[in-house]
């Protein structure tokens, strides 16, 4: 949002009085008449040249009236007007004070030294001052802005409304008063009422850029982009330097994932303004986006080069740090935002993940719960009427355990419902429908709830599923649970026993690409496109078989090695349901996957899994480790450079003919 502009500094017109007569001795009184006329015409003069712009002849006729020792209070404060803009401020504020003297009710001086005491930071002052022009001018429209733009700043946003309304009754058609209620809706979050403000600012002063930049940027908080970029580009056409325009164009841009576009409006904005630390960081976050780290990281640092104290930029240089395996060093920054920003919930969760991926499970647990603070994100599967269960002993209360994120997560971290259960506590389970068949089939709990089930549980406790390791203390050293634990009925497995049995081969089950919705922040880069095991189907010892459901199964009909898959596809590729899924992996030799779902359903078995990971994984993963204390059948292969799965594939395809399956 643009800032506020400064308030108004008001001219006074010169009214002609009526001249006296004046009794005096022979010649005196003409020669009065002449000088007031003269000084009359010279006044009138002065507020022409003013009206033209032309402020430095005016200040001529001014000061040389003041030096003949006119008492105008007019004059006076005219020339404090002059003296203000030129940036004379001690010599204005002198002067307006000279001027009251001659006309305690001059508004007009009343109102301009509240301008001079609200720069110099005497915000209550100059509120008074506004105040007494209003009170000998209640019709003052430009006094009443003037007020509510102080008070704004005051924090007193109802009685600003108020003023700036009242500016409004006495001048309809004014445009900066309908502005100001426009910044306080947004400012309130009322985005509706802001966008109405502007347009009224805008229809009374069509060449407006800060109303066309703050409608621009209330019309993005709507998600209507279009309209957005409209107004940010109209305002830069009015003020082709104005630099908060050019940011938001840009920021919007990088938004939509047009990084070319935000690239080059960013580095307009800060040409536009060299310092500002705002662009920079937005410019270090689109090149973050396009995966160049380097680069974001050096922004990053001009940005809190030049405002030390940017949370924001502290935060953001930390997230491209760990995504260049700086793991410390993105600790120490996340927490250093924290100490900037002590309510700053984004980076909590971040400074978890680093500290996780770290093993440092002790810190990641307890900045973990942080998630659930953060503005939209992901809420647990259900929200009991209950209170929160915070470790405490429970005496003779059930304890709902509710799902939360995706299916993956569930998978992971339902094993320990069972050991929950084991330790003496009565527990429910809220999880996703689709995982009830195998929560019921592998003995984790026999009557798992639904959300809109554990919606009404109004007795006892409840906990977010992922939150359940911080009170049960796990760690790599501690993780309780290693032992196979998901699996599916006798009859699912038998009835796929015999499909398999129609291929003469070995089959191998993989899985390369997570929900697209999903690949941002940590998981970005987990997939891989199916052509890359381009290199494992020429294997003539085992066949292929695609385990992959909804997004990126589509690439499967135009596979160049689609003959290498099994006969048995058809029949897998109509199954969408975990309980059979765990019946089809039961029966693969071996299970070879990005970072999905399927690696949990797969390990949570105890089936051999070859699980493939970015350059910098998932925190559940760490950095070094070729097994998982998650999932003791796992086996990891990672990527030694970013984005290089051909390497990783490599790898796999020597595992495979070194130690054939």
């Amino acid at each position: 949002m643009a800032k506020p502009k400064k308030q108004h500094v008001n001219f006074s017109e010169y009214k002609k009085k009526i001249i006296p007569k004046i009794k005096s001795k022979k010649g005196f009184g003409e020669n009065k008449k002449e000088t007031f006329e003269l000084d009359s015409n010279k006044k009138k003069r002065a507020i022409t040249l003013i009206n033209e712009g032309n402020l430095l002849e005016a200040e001529v006729i001014y000061r040389d009236l003041l030096k003949r020792g006119t008492e105008d209070h007019i004059v006076i404060g005219n020339l404090a007007a002059l003296f203000s803009i030129k940036g004379e401020k001690k010599e204005a504020k002198k002067l307006l004070n000279e001027a009251l003297k001659y006309k305690p009710d001059y508004s007009d001086a009343h109102n301009n030294l509240a301008i001079l005491q609200k720069d110099e930071g005497d915000l209550n002052t100059a509120i008074n001052s506004f105040r007494k022009a209003i009170q000998h001018r209640p019709d003052y429209s430009e006094a009443h802005c003037n007020l509510g733009v102080s008070l704004i700043q005051k924090g007193n946003l109802n009685e600003a409304i108020e003023s700036f309304q009242k500016a409004i009754k006495y001048k309809p058609s004014y445009p900066e008063a309908f502005y100001y209620i426009g910044n306080i809706h947004k400012t309130l979050g009322e985005v509706s009422k802001a966008i109405n403000s502007y347009k009224l600012a805008i229809k009374y002063k069509p060449k407006y850029p800060e109303a066309l930049n703050n409608l621009g940027f209330s019309y993005k908080a709507e998600n209507n982009v279009d309209l957005a970029i409209s107004c940010f580009k109209k305002a830069i056409n009015l003020k082709t330097d104005y630099s908060e325009a050019l940011n938001n164009l840009g920021n919007t841009y990088r938004e939509l994932g047009n990084f070319k576009d935000a690239i080059n409006y960013l580095g307009q904005a800060i040409s536009s303004k060299p310092d500002f630390a705002e662009a920079i960081n937005n410019l270090g976050t689109a090149y973050e986006e396009e995966e160049k780290f380097k680069t974001s990281i050096n922004y990053y640092e001009k940005a809190i080069k030049i405002k030390p104290d940017y949370p924001e930029a502290y935060f953001n240089l930390a997230n491209s740090l760990r995504s260049e395996g700086q793991i410390k060093k993105a600790i120490r920054y996340y927490k250093h935002a924290i100490s900037l920003k002590p309510n700053f919930p984004s980076a909590y969760k971040n400074l978890s993940l680093a500290e996780l991926l770290s093993n440092d499970y002790e810190s990641g647990w307890i900045h973990h719960e942080w998630r659930w603070k953060i503005k939209n994100s992901k809420k647990p599967h259900a929200e009991p009427k209950t209170k929160r269960w915070e470790g405490e002993v429970l005496k003779k209360e059930r304890l709902l355990i509710v799902s939360e994120q995706g299916f993956g997560d569930t998978l992971q971290f339902m094993r320990y419902i069972k050991h929950i259960k084991e330790i003496g506590i009565d527990v429910s389970f809220c999880a996703q429908t689709k995982l009830h068949g195998l929560i019921k089939a592998s003995g984790i709990h026999q009557n798992p709830l639904t959300s809109e089930e554990a919606n009404k549980v109004s007795d006892g406790k409840w906990i977010p599923l992922m939150s359940l390791p911080k009170f049960l203390n796990i760690t790599p050293d501690n993780p309780i649970i290693t032992d196979a634990y998901i699996s599916t009925t006798d009859e699912l497995f038998k009835k796929w026993k015999n499909i398999f049995s129609e291929e003469n081969k070995p089959i191998i089950g993989i899985n390369w690409q997570g929900n697209p919705k999903a690949e941002k922040n940590n998981l970005k880069g987990r997939s891989l496109p199916l052509a890359k095991f381009a290199s494992l189907a020429k294997n003539t010892n085992f066949k292929l078989l695609s385990l992959q459901k909804g997004f990126g199964s589509e690439q499967l009909n135009n596979c160049l090695f689609r003959d290498e898959f099994t006969s048995i596809q058809t029949k897998v590729d109509s199954i969408w349901e975990f309980l059979e899924m765990a019946a089809i992996i039961a029966n693969c030799k071996l299970i070879i996957t990005s970072d999905t779902y399927v690696a949990h359903l797969a390990g949570g078995m105890g089936k051999p899994t070859w699980l493939l990971l970015q350059k910098i994984p998932d925190w559940r993963w760490g950095l070094n480790y070729q097994n998982s204390f998650w999932y003791p059948s796992l086996k990891l292969f990672r990527q030694r450079e970013r984005n290089n799965w051909s390497g990783v594939m490599k790898e796999v395809k020597i595992e495979l003919e070194t130690n054939p399956i």
